[in-house]
C-alpha cells in the first residue's frame, strides 16, 4: 500500500488517479493494482487497465493463485472460475 499525498489528488478524480497509478505502475513494475470495490474504486481502475492495454478484472471475491479469480456471474446466483494471462492484473 502506498500514500499519495498531493493537490492534485484532493478530490480523488479519477483522472488525476489514472494518471498516478499508471506512472507508479510503468515506474515500479507492479504486478498486480488492486482498487476498492466503491464508485472510486470502479472508476479508476477500467481507465488503469485501458492505459495499460489489458482487462480489469471486476468484483473478484477469490483469489485462487497468481493468475485464477472467482468472480460472480448472473446477480450473484452463480459463481465462476477464471484464469487471465496478462503481465498487470488490476482488479477490484
Amino acid at each position: 500500500m502506498l500514500l499519495a499525498d498531493s493537490a492534485s489528488l484532493a478530490h480523488q478524480s479519477a483522472e488525476n488517479t489514472t494518471g498516478l497509478i499508471v506512472e507508479l505502475q510503468k515506474a515500479k513494475g507492479y504486478t498486480f493494482v488492486i482498487g476498492s470495490a466503491t464508485a472510486n474504486g470502479k472508476a479508476v481502475i477500467p481507465r488503469v487497465a485501458a492505459a495499460l492495454d489489458v482487462a480489469a478484472i471486476s468484483d473478484v471475491i477469490k483469489v485462487k493463485s497468481a493468475d485464477t479469480f472467482v468472480r460472480p456471474i448472473y446477480a450473484v446466483v452463480f459463481f465462476r472460475v477464471v484464469v487471465y494471462s496478462f503481465l498487470v492484473f488490476l482488479l477490484n
